[in-house]
């Protein structure tokens, strides 16, 4: 069996092709609508996860005129102006409602213009919805779309200075974060020992505030998505050792390169001539990976006790150098 017989159906359940059933060739056009931060997806009869709208080119139809129907028909937009072709993509698809196999090339442009339309949606559409793009949760995302969507939010990345009136974000950030990664059966951690912690309470916002008002010898970046904050990074420069402090995302914003480009405003303020440490909860293996692709090492366990929680449970810490 090859990779060609490899399918998913519209639920996106794996489906493996007869040998004796050859796919069709299909273009699919889909329109990308974001407004104020919020993007524009459907969701479909026969699936539980959102798309984008936009659906099969038929035969004898631009790729324009397609996407003005399929917007009508999914999204009752009528389309005034198409903007930036944002590229294309390739999936191996089984329509089980009507028993046909497709290997399809998926192209999506930027609607720029449109009005509403006060009609019916398509039979097979169950409604559709704005999302704002900063907490948007790409696994409940049409796999192939989730590549265009994080494409629309790397387009609208900045990496800043912190300001006070970033504080209470990167409390709900870091919040999030250690309930998301933290959790673990093996060292005895449940989401209950972590809810112990003080993430954001007004001192704990006030400190921040604090700190990014008056950061002396030390950095700290916000990873800001069309002005929402959705990560943070922090760094100490010292005269004998650079230290990396923190480096947290939302969980949905994993994976489209905000770490790397927090990272390196930190590693951009220290003197390379001298060796730059963290630490790291030992079982995070993504944490891990991430830094070892920027020349750290691990050198044995940290002692500091820095993840202790409020009812004595330790996350357990390792120390990684990158040395000068």
């Amino acid at each position: 069996m090859s990779e060609n017989d490899l399918f998913v159906d519209r639920s996106e359940k794996p489906v493996v092709k007869p040998a004796d059933r050859v796919p069709k060739k299909r273009i699919s056009i889909y329109g990308v609508i974001v407004e104020n931060n919020k993007i524009l997806l459907v969701r479909s009869s026969y699936a539980q996860f959102w798309e984008l709208p936009g659906g099969g080119q038929e035969i004898g139809e631009s790729e324009f005129d397609g996407l003005k129907r399929e917007m009508l028909e999914e999204a009752n937009c009528e389309v005034l102006k198409i903007g930036e072709y944002l590229g294309e993509t390739y999936s191996n698809l089984y329509a089980d409602d009507i028993d046909e196999y497709y290997y399809n090339n998926g192209k999506y442009y930027i609607v720029d213009g449109y009005k509403i339309i006060d009609k019916e949606l398509a039979n097979e559409i169950v409604e559709n919805k704005m999302f704002g793009l900063e907490n948007i949760d790409l696994r409940n995302i049409r796999s192939d779309h989730q590549e265009i969507i994080k494409k629309i939010i790397k387009m609208n990345i900045e990496i800043v200075k912190a300001r006070p009136e970033d504080a209470e974000s990167w409390c709900k950030i870091r919040k999030v974060a250690w309930l998301d990664t933290y959790p673990n059966e093996e060292y005895d951690i449940a989401k209950e020992d972590i809810l112990l912690k003080d993430f954001d309470s007004p001192e704990k916002v006030k400190k921040w505030q604090e700190s990014f008002a008056n950061p002396g010898d030390k950095s700290y970046y916000s990873a800001k998505v069309d002005g929402i904050v959705v990560g943070f990074s922090t760094g100490n420069k010292g005269s004998e050792l650079n230290e990396v402090g923190a480096i947290y995302i939302y969980p949905q914003y994993q994976g489209m390169g905000i770490g790397k480009l927090l990272m390196n405003k930190v590693l951009d303020e220290f003197n390379p001539q001298i060796k730059t440490k963290l630490n790291v909860v030992k079982y995070n293996e993504r944490a891990i990976k991430f830094y070892e692709k920027f020349g750290f090492k691990i050198v044995g366990p940290y002692d500091d006790l820095f993840g202790k929680l409020p009812n004595g449970k330790v996350l357990p810490e390792i120390e990684m150098v990158r040395e000068a």
